[in-house]
């Protein structure tokens, strides 16, 4: 019998090798992946026609509806990024075959090893890896507070080597937390967004920034300080999550997990709205598994609490609701299977409730200020018609959309295949479809527009805990036991913070502004000239917000404080209106200006990131 076991959980654990490998190796091209994997997949397809009375494979059964559903995608991707590759053509061109026959061929030939190699796992697994596991071991030996701040320490110290705002780096140069800390900012001093000044993020975004101008005024200290609360939030979330099906000890993998989540490429420079989305997202899931886990629907407290983060959420970047909308699609098609319409009402009404608890401040707030359809017209009708790039269609989008997050986040993606296994292992058959739709949803909500900028799929690392549930049950557990990591916990989680801070800078793409002064950055060397004047106005002319709002704390004298990504004329002609009429004192530019009102004074060129940006500092020429 523990034979037996062990040759479950052996063949188990390949297969689970196997299918991660085809997710993830063929999207960077591996040759490896290309010869390893059919070698393993035939092997566990024979293991499971071999143990075919263990084994059988119900092709009608909601296991084999996802797994066909993951498959397909599986076989979307692999050719969109397999086509286009050098290494097919020239074969195509040697056997004179179209590389759409090979591709395609090849697609069905590993999505087939992939069906196959899942429902194996799936049947092996679920003897071991059943969501109905026993309670974890809630003594209470070492006191509470050491989670806390295990999860304090990594996330600010992470947050400090990996995001621009940190006080170890000059400047946050990146566009998007620049718009938000102005817009921020601006709201603090009494200027209200969409009315007075145009930037299509969420109204809870800016008070935010806000709230963190009001820490420093001219610097990303107080962002630092934001991003810092945010991701201890997050990471303290993910812990309890995690406590639902795994002992204390697995307190150890957070350091790992700020590491995995932070140093990624979608994290960014940092500061991004799904960054600050994450506490509300992975506290929304710790409701969700622990009614799923309970057998319950979500009681009163609860459909209250899940309508006000879901608001949150909704009012910082409401493309990021795809959890809340997945989530209830599966609950509300149950309740109806079920013919349990009063639970439907009642959790609606309530969730309906709590986004209004959420939302009330704001409609006070923007109807005060008579601006309450400057609000709806620039955050939710701009947003969807405007912002949306022209694409093939909805579908094409978010097909393409996974792809890109395979590609850019290849870790996470590889936890959240690992978080929707869990759906397979679940006794409960309508807790299963609650993980891929929750993940489909936010995948789809998020990249339907046509848009794939990296940071998008930064969303997706609030579902990394359920992956990390899973690999805790195959092997980590294991490794916990045999370690005896209770007995000198505290010299190991200090040894391992301090570990996980050193990689996590060496990891990050951010690390080449270490080092670098305030003064040699251009926004503060414009700064400094900037504020030698009695009259301190500027204007961001032609490009997203470069930061010089920022370092001269100067609050924009123009709705167009700078262009976003919106192509709206009206913008356009107000940027230029204010340049050739010399409303402002200042404007700072890309390139230069074709104009007798200013002159230009100041140049400077600063790499920024794998690039170089030139900005050039106009002065107003006064008659004298």
């Amino acid at each position: 019998m523990v034979g037996k076991y062990f040759q479950d959980k052996r063949f188990l654990i390949k297969t689970l090798i196997s299918v991660g490998a085809l997710f993830v190796l063929l999207f960077s091209f591996s040759v490896f992946g290309l010869l390893f994997n059919p070698f393993l997949c035939a092997v566990l397809i024979g293991e499971m026609f071999r143990r075919k009375d263990e084994t059988k494979i119900n092709l009608k059964s909601a296991d084999s509806l996802i797994g066909l559903v993951l498959c397909v995608l599986l076989a979307y991707c692999f050719f969109q990024k397999w086509y286009h590759s050098p290494a097919i053509e020239s074969i195509a061109l040697m056997f004179h075959i179209s590389r759409a026959i090979i591709v395609v061929f090849f697609a069905l030939l590993f999505s087939a090893c992939a069906f196959f190699a899942l429902q194996f796992a799936v049947k092996c697994g679920r003897k071991k890896l059943s969501m109905d596991w026993p309670e974890p071991d809630n003594n209470s030996a070492g006191s509470a507070l050491f989670p806390i701040l295990v999860c304090l320490i990594s996330a600010f110290g992470v947050i400090a080597v990996c995001s621009k705002s940190s006080f170890i780096y000059p400047f946050n140069d990146w566009d998007d937390p620049n718009c938000f800390f102005t817009v921020g900012k601006s709201m603090m001093n009494g200027v209200v967004p969409y009315r007075d000044l145009f930037e299509q993020k969420g109204p809870l975004l800016y008070l935010m920034h806000g709230l963190a101008w009001l820490i420093s005024n001219d610097t990303f200290f107080g962002v630092y300080i934001l991003e810092s609360v945010c991701a201890f939030a997050f990471l303290y979330g993910s812990y309890k999550v995690l406590r639902l099906y795994c002992d204390r000890r697995i307190i150890y993998v957070i350091p790992i997990l700020a590491a995995i989540c932070y140093t990624s490429l979608p994290f960014k420079d940092g500061d991004s709205a799904e960054e600050l989305s994450l506490p509300f997202l992975v506290f929304s899931l710790l409701i969700f598994i622990r009614s799923m886990k309970n057998g319950t629907i979500l009681n009163k407290k609860d459909s209250i609490l899940i309508g006000i983060l879901s608001g949150c959420v909704f009012w910082i970047k409401f493309s990021l609701v795809g959890m809340y909308i997945g989530w209830y699609l599966v609950f509300a098609i149950s309740c109806l299977m079920n013919k349990q319409v009063r639970n439907l009402f009642s959790v609606t009404v309530y969730i309906a409730l709590g986004v209004g608890i959420s939302t009330l401040p704001f409609l006070i707030y923007f109807g005060v200020n008579h601006a309450l359809f400057d609000w709806y017209e620039v955050y939710i009708y701009d947003n969807l018609f405007l912002y949306s790039e022209e694409s093939t269609g909805t579908i094409t989008n978010v097909l393409t959309g996974f792809g890109h997050f395979v590609e850019k986040n290849k870790t996470v993606y590889n936890l959240c295949l690992a978080g929707i296994l869990l759906a397979f292992f679940e006794r409960k058959k309508t807790n299963m479809w609650y993980y891929p739709m929750m993940m489909l949803c936010t995948l789809s909500l998020v990249y339907m527009g046509g848009r794939r900028y990296r940071y998008y799929s930064f969303v997706m690392d609030a579902f990394s805990a359920c992956g990390i549930i899973c690999m805790y049950k195959l092997f980590l557990k294991d490794v916990f036991d045999r370690s005896g990591l209770l007995l000198k916990k505290k010299v190991t989680m200090a040894i391992l913070l301090i570990v996980v801070v050193l990689v996590s800078f060496y990891l990050t793409p951010n690390r080449y502004l270490f080092g670098v002064k305030r003064e040699e950055v251009p926004q503060y060397h414009f700064a400094s000239i900037i504020k030698q004047e009695e009259e301190q106005t500027l204007l961001n002319y032609g490009f997203l917000d470069g930061g010089f709002y920022t370092t001269t704390n100067i609050i924009p004298n123009c709705k167009a404080f700078c262009k976003l990504n919106i192509e709206l004329e009206e913008m356009h002609d107000m940027q230029n209106y204010y340049v050739e009429n010399g409303l402002c004192k200042f404007v700072v530019s890309k390139g230069e200006l074709e104009t007798d009102n200013y002159s230009l004074i100041e140049k400077m060129t600063f790499p920024y990131n794998d690039t170089e940006q030139t900005f050039y500092l106009y002065k107003r020429i006064d008659s004298k």
